[in-house]
């Protein structure tokens, strides 16, 4: 797995936007340091492992060989195929992002940055912080609003290849988003401008230097915020009973302040720990592949048409509950997160062995389908689908959800873009509006 990452990264820099990567990536950290979790911890922590289900050193054996059957099965789905693409294809133009056209990448970042702030501050984060009770937003929207990502993403690269004065600002507005993410109670809301950020330094320029400098950046905002957004999101349900609309900002940064105060309480989720526990699917993953030698099956795949169509085309579509119902499998009641075994204990769930190449096939398949979708963007300059690249790149990272949602309906939503992005671009080309284009 660590082989296969370097070699990506020396192949082509660019491959650090691809899914095959992140997939990558997201294994080794989920499946493979994950898997050792409950041999760190204290006695404490691993009773709370355990509370979901008790598995044994067998139980881990099988689901540590189901994953690396699965990975193995992925990557060799995707080589095989990768290789029978590339026979008979016209290989792309050899060019780079540093010899990208900048103003074309300037203009495009500041269009992404303009339209997902928009989008963010106008829809989702009313929602998010309680000022509104609109209900659920779509999916579209949201996925939308994190153009404003993509757009810090590619101003980062801009700056530092042509206006490095402008890298300053750029790192303000990074800033201001991570604030909100903390606003937010939010550690992802926090991190992804972060890593927008730090991917596009690596972007820009790939050493080892900024490899190991980036590594040591998460490592520390993690380190930072795990106990501080633990002790906020506890405080915050005591104090509103969990309803966001019964908070105000004042009483947010209030909740944060306090945190610094050297003689409050300590909150249980502060305990050490508790961060390499978000990491670690041994339980779950475990009680999934009992379950299906049980004779319990799941069921997780039912609504796998359903999730094809978007909820912005069919706006009472039902709810995808999957990790409400394996929650309710485990315990007898539905958790107040979803709960997931990942897609790798997933397929077993559903159909024991048989689930290694009935799902990774699929997922091999849509793996490297993004990832050759990225590089397109990437090689032909292509800024206006950028955004559908970077769902890819994020899909590669939730191996350990659920398929139907991140796949299959992720695989909609990016169809639809792309059709959509496609017809603006034609359109604007057709009526000479090329600002965005010019050199």
């Amino acid at each position: 797995m660590g082989f296969g990452l370097v070699r990506m990264l020396l192949d082509d820099a660019r491959s650090i936007f691809a899914p095959l990567f992140t997939f990558r990536v997201a294994s080794a950290v989920y499946f493979g340091m994950g898997s050792l979790v409950h041999m760190v911890v204290s006695p404490e922590r691993r009773a709370i492992l355990e509370s979901f289900y008790l598995f044994t050193d067998r139980d881990v054996a099988k689901l540590n060989f189901l994953v690396a059957c699965s990975t193995l099965f992925i990557l060799v789905v995707a080589g095989v195929a990768e290789s029978l693409a590339t026979r008979s294809e016209t290989p792309a133009p050899t060019t780079s992002i540093a010899g990208a056209n900048a103003r074309r990448m300037r203009n495009y970042g500041l269009v992404f940055l303009v339209i997902g702030s928009a989008l963010k501050y106008i829809f989702v984060f009313p929602v998010s912080i309680g000022w509104v009770a609109w209900g659920e937003v779509p999916g579209s929207i949201v996925t939308m609003a994190e153009m404003s990502l993509i757009g810090l993403n590619l101003l980062t690269i801009w700056s530092l290849q042509n206006a490095r004065a402008f890298f300053p600002i750029v790192c303000v507005l990074v800033a201001i988003e991570m604030l909100v993410g903390v606003l937010l109670l939010s550690k992802t809301q926090v991190l992804l401008p972060m890593l927008m950020l730090l991917v596009g330094i690596m972007a820009q320029r790939l050493t080892l230097k900024r490899v190991i400098g980036a590594f040591i950046a998460v490592a520390i905002a993690l380190e930072v915020l795990q106990p501080m957004i633990a002790f906020a999101r506890d405080e915050f349900n005591l104090r509103t009973g969990g309803m966001a609309t019964n908070a105000t900002i004042a009483m947010r940064a209030q909740i944060l302040v306090s945190y610094f105060d050297p003689f409050r309480t300590r909150s249980p989720s502060e305990e050490p720990g508790e961060g390499l526990m978000r990491i670690s699917y041994v339980n779950a993953g475990a009680f999934a592949i009992v379950m299906y030698d049980r004779g319990n099956s799941g069921d997780s795949f039912k609504n796998l048409f359903v999730s094809l169509v978007p909820r912005v085309i069919w706006p009472e579509k039902p709810l995808l509950q999957a990790g409400g119902d394996f929650a309710m499998a485990a315990s007898g009641r539905y958790a107040e997160n979803s709960v997931s075994p990942g897609m790798f204990a997933e397929a077993y769930w559903n159909y024991g062995w048989m689930g290694v190449p009935l799902v990774m096939t699929p997922l091999g398949l849509f793996l490297l389908w993004m990832s050759r979708y990225s590089l397109w963007v990437l090689q032909r300059e292509k800024w206006m689908f950028f955004p559908i690249a970077l769902i890819g790149m994020k899909v590669g990272l939730a191996i350990d959800g659920m398929f139907v949602s991140q796949i299959a309906g992720t695989t909609a939503i990016v169809v639809v873009f792309h059709v959509v992005t496609a017809a603006l671009e034609a359109g604007m080309q057709r009526i000479g509006f090329g600002a965005l284009h010019r050199a």
